[in-house]
């Protein structure tokens, strides 16, 4: 069992290809967990436990690798880089105490570098900066580092400096320390003195650390103006402070060939915050008056825990939790207050990749998976005598869609089945029925994350679907008022039916929806007939009257009719009421409704000229920018229509350097041109329907 002040919870995060897997694969080896290095290529890392994951040679999820070095307990969550899964960072970054940003040596500050970067600001976390493949032939260490000034400025500080260039990278010199790690070490550090051609430069960057030190402490301070000389206990106590205050230490590794790595480990084990150096969780009580709750990082405190993943797979549910506040032994019960219900936690355990490992008690700090529980992303675990609700993390909207259909009619309910388990395991899904109620469609973040739920459910559901393009949810509305006469008749001896209405059929502001009301007087239709004719109105609204699409935002007036005393029914005034808002139909002018969405599109400067020519392009209206930095977030208001490649063609535009999110603002009548081929697609369809 860890205690609180001995866990380390760090979220490695960085552009795809930067070596996050292969450097917590380096550090889990040169603890010395491991007998062997991995590699990505060769699909046996650590971290690697997703078939995806190994056939494509990159992470697609978040994966824990939990180990002990130096009697601390580091929890490392290794996230993916691809832009289309960064949903699983913002889980990841959730439940951490500090981020570790992982830079390519050669490739420099890239688009995802950016933008994780920019999540971990997000969530105020301490950040690590570690520049990875270092022994890469054309690695700039000194051009990277410009880079992170200018385009992430982050107040850096050098705490390792690399023995050699490129291909000569042979070792590390640990700035605190003042001590060179040579390279390809497991177990604890054999440490040496800085060679001599590294001296004077070692020598420089030490007392810039020892000036970063003594910012953020007054007896540091009076000693280095004093001339005294910092232990090196003092001058990791100081500059603990300053990553607790943004001060970001940054240092080199080359992952693969496990250089630098012990070096990270007592970087990390000596500067990250614990659990108890962060502030305290803030949740609200589940009595739905939104007072706030606070749950410290102590062991004193009521038990509570997050769970921000849930993995399934080989017959297991397992739960990943990060324990906020108090403790708890193997068997207990708690209160999951999003779902209401008890769980028994029986079986519990440290993650490491695949396994689970021994873990007797929970403890304040602690990131563990429990087996069998009934808890998903966004849950939260409590004791039931002081329960809290912690605010489920956000995750990105997705960005394109696609319909599904089982090939085979036998298998709808093993898909809508293992939608609900994926959802489950990637809440940045969307699974359901879109404007057509014979549609479903499946949305995500980009199209290599909806290739990959393709792919799960081919190899591990074992089912085939047919993709279409989803279609856009086009609503009906009529712009001029009418009236009209519905009769229906029908006598074939004995009694007949009979209902006759005359309704007005007229518009309402958007968003407004169907409105009814009934202006009868003197009983010329039976107060009983009153709802049937509503029915029947509001059921042929839905039905369409120009293209088979839902009509919206008008208002029904039953105004008179007549009835007859035997053959009168409640289907008979359904009937003539249909009747009568078609007749309407052909007397108003019906129009086509098309979606508009507020779009908010963020990128560099260089990029706003092209973003601000395409978005016209597909009949978009620019409403204004905003800076940020070296960042523009373009707003403006486009047709749903125009927007289904637009992740695709952003990606393109800006070199992968652009990002945007969509929001639904309003209904807006289509352009007659364009109006006039969607009626008549959908008139084909629906003919092609019948047949």
């Amino acid at each position: 069992m860890a205690q609180t002040a001995n866990i380390r919870n760090i979220a490695l995060i960085g552009h795809r290809g930067a070596g996050k897997t292969s450097l917590i694969e380096a550090l889990v080896h040169a603890a010395g967990v491991t007998n062997r290095l991995g590699t990505v290529q060769a699909g046996n890392t650590v971290t690697d436990v997703d078939d995806e994951e190994r056939s494509r040679h990159l992470s697609i999820t978040a994966t824990v690798a939990s180990f002990e070095y130096a009697g601390q307990r580091l929890n490392l969550i290794d996230t993916p880089g691809y832009a289309d899964f960064l949903g699983e960072t913002y889980g990841a970054l959730r439940v951490a105490d500090a981020a570790v940003l992982v830079i390519h040596a050669e490739s420099g500050v890239e688009v995802e570098t950016e933008k994780t970067w920019a999540y971990a600001q997000e969530y105020d976390l301490p950040v690590f900066i570690v520049l990875n493949h270092a022994d890469a032939e054309r690695a700039d260490i000194e051009e990277v580092m410009e880079q992170i000034h200018d385009r992430l400025g982050a107040r850096t500080a050098v705490v390792g400096l690399g023995q050699g260039q490129g291909s000569g990278l042979s070792g590390v010199v640990d700035l605190i320390s003042g001590k060179l790690y040579p390279g390809g070490q497991t177990g604890s550090a054999s440490t040496a003195d800085v060679p001599a051609d590294l001296a004077a430069v070692a020598g420089e960057q030490r007392e810039a650390l020892i000036e970063f030190a003594a910012e953020n402490d007054e007896a540091l301070m009076e000693k280095v103006f004093g001339d005294e000389e910092l232990t090196v206990d003092e001058l990791r106590a100081g500059l603990k402070l300053g990553v607790l205050s943004g001060l970001v230490p940054v240092t080199v590794a080359a992952a693969t060939s496990n250089i630098g790595s012990l070096q990270i480990l007592d970087m990390l084990v000596g500067l990250a915050p614990t659990p108890a150096d962060r502030p305290a969780w803030v949740g609200t009580k589940p009595t739905g008056d939104n007072e706030t709750v606070e749950r410290a990082p102590s062991v004193d405190e009521p038990f509570s825990a997050y769970c921000f993943k849930c993995v399934l797979g080989e017959g297991r549910r397992l739960s990943l939790l990060r324990v906020v506040s108090g403790k708890l032994a193997a068997g207990s019960q708690v209160l999951n207050t999003k779902r209401g219900n008890r769980e028994r936690l029986g079986t519990f355990g440290y993650v490491r990749g695949g396994e689970l490992l021994d873990c007797t008690e929970l403890v304040a700090g602690d990131i563990v998976g429990v087996v069998k529980i009934d808890a998903g992303a966004g849950d939260t675990l409590c004791d039931d005598s002081a329960p809290v609700v912690f605010e489920p993390t956000v995750y990105p909207t997705p960005l394109m869609s696609l319909a599904i259909a089982a090939k085979s009619r036998g298998d709808d309910e093993k898909v809508g089945a293992a939608m609900t388990t994926l959802r489950d395991e990637d809440p940045s899904l969307q699974f359901g029925r879109n404007a057509d109620p014979e549609q479903q469609v499946l949305s995500g973040m980009g199209d290599m994350h909806l290739q990959v739920i393709l792919s799960k459910l081919r190899t591990r559901f074992k089912v085939e679907v047919d993709t279409s393009k989803p279609k856009i949810a086009y609503r009906e509305t009529v712009r001029g008022k009418a009236e009209a006469q519905g009769r229906y008749k029908k006598q074939t001896g004995g009694s007949g039916q009979f209902g006759d209405v005359h309704m007005r059929l007229e518009p309402l502001p958007r968003g407004t929806g169907i409105e009814f009301s009934d202006e009868i007087f003197g009983g010329s239709v039976p107060r009983q007939y009153i709802p049937s004719a509503e029915k029947g109105a509001r059921a042929r609204l839905a039905e369409g009257l120009l293209a088979g699409l839902p009509v919206v935002d008008v208002k029904i007036t039953l105004y008179d009719g007549s009835y007859h005393a035997v053959d009168s029914s409640d289907i008979a005034f359904q009937l003539a009421a249909r009747i009568a808002m078609e007749a309407c139909a052909e007397k108003a002018k019906m129009v086509l409704l098309e979606p508009i969405l507020d779009v908010f599109v963020s990128v560099p400067d260089e990029y706003v000229g092209d973003i601000m020519g395409d978005l016209p392009r597909r009949r978009g209206t620019v409403m204004g920018s905003t800076g940020e930095g070296k960042l523009q977030t373009i707003q403006a208001q486009v047709p749903a229509a125009e927007m289904a490649t637009y992740a695709t063609d952003l990606r393109s535009m800006t070199q992968g350097r652009g990002s945007f999110r969509i929001e639904f603002n309003r209904y807006e009548e289509v352009p007659g041109d364009i109006e006039a081929k969607v009626v008549a697609e959908r008139l084909a369809e629906m003919a092609e329907a019948r047949k």
